[in-house]
């Protein structure tokens, strides 16, 4: 008798024992379906409307690339124009780079090329080809600067709060963490506007940066009338008085390099027109032979080693209130 309690009450423990190990499992699994729960949570949020500000973890800007068509029409002798001009000679052209550049912004999530008309058909014919090998939208609009942009975004679908940053084509030195650097200070800083240049700017000419929200192009887009103002696109945004926040990027914002310079690099022209070309061609070349990334730091120590490249400061000596590019 004695001998079967015994066996009964081992029965009994080993019964109690499986149930705790199955609760146990299903503790586990309860557990494991709150982590995938709440994994599955955060995806959404992630990925929640494109059109929206965002944070600081992934990519939110919209880039409109302006060409316009004086960048396209060839040089005297038949040389290419500006845009598509190689840099070095031999080298990626002027518009490779500046795509290059924009598609590497880590804040960039798609970037759309706005071109008018009246440029040369085979300097067109090589801009679409150009964009084809890099996946970046094409749009060919009529009218002024303005009108192209608004119409780029449409085409895009930007709601009103998509950030927007504007770039014109003739910037193929343009680097990276300078676009970055808008983006995140717009967002962060709840400026309505961000630029490299409202008139006091520290950055060589030919790193020209704006950053806003596609709200304010489309009212704009609405109210403005006068032809010079629509062809320089912000330039109601920004002029003062303004009821607008408006921010120009501070040396610490672009980083250690700029904080001692005051105005010394904005004396350097980098643009990429007919004007442009001796000097980049220069600057493209020592830059190509850098075993480091193309950064703005990198471009900043090669202006130090060439203060002969400077142009003067007449060119950056414009004020808030002179029309941007």
């Amino acid at each position: 008798a004695r001998a079967g309690e015994g066996q009964k009450a081992q029965k009994g423990q080993k019964a109690g024992e499986g149930q705790k190990a199955g609760e146990g499992q299903k503790g586990q699994k309860a557990g494991e379906g709150q982590k995938a729960g709440e994994g599955q949570k955060a995806g959404q949020e992630t990925s929640r409307d494109p059109n929206a500000g965002g944070d600081r973890a992934r990519p939110v800007a919209l880039v409109i690339l302006q060409v316009r068509p004086a960048d396209l029409h060839p040089l005297e002798g038949g040389r290419p124009g500006p845009l598509l001009s190689p840099l070095p000679l031999r080298g990626p052209t002027a518009l490779f780079r500046v795509l290059e550049t924009l598609t590497a912004a880590v804040r960039v999530r798609q970037v759309g090329v706005v071109m008018g008309p009246g440029g040369d058909a085979e300097a067109e014919a090589v801009v679409r080809a150009a964009c084809a090998d890099r996946d970046v939208r094409l749009f060919c609009e009529a009218g002024d600067a303005l009108t192209q942009i608004v119409g780029g975004l449409r085409d895009l679908a930007a709601g009103p709060e998509q950030v927007v940053v504007r770039v014109t084509a003739d910037c193929p030195l343009l680097c990276p963490e300078v676009v970055d650097a808008a983006v995140e200070v717009l967002i962060d800083g709840g400026h309505d506007y961000v630029s490299t240049d409202l008139g006091s700017g520290v950055l060589p000419a030919g790193l020209d940066v704006e950053a806003t929200y596609a709200r304010l192009l489309y009212d704009l887009d609405g109210a403005c009338d006068r032809r010079e103002d629509r062809e320089r696109v912000t330039h109601l945004i920004f002029r003062p008085p303004t009821r607008h926040r408006v921010h120009e990027l501070s040396p610490g914002e672009l980083g250690p390099a700029l904080e001692r310079s005051g105005r010394y690099y904005a004396s350097f022209r980098l643009y990429g027109d007919a004007d442009g070309q001796r000097v980049l061609g220069k600057v493209t070349a020592l830059l190509d032979r850098q075993a480091e990334p193309r950064a703005l730091s990198t471009l900043l120590r090669l202006l130090d080693l060439h203060p002969e490249w400077r142009q003067g400061m007449r060119h950056v000596l414009r004020g808030a209130a002179a029309p941007q590019r």
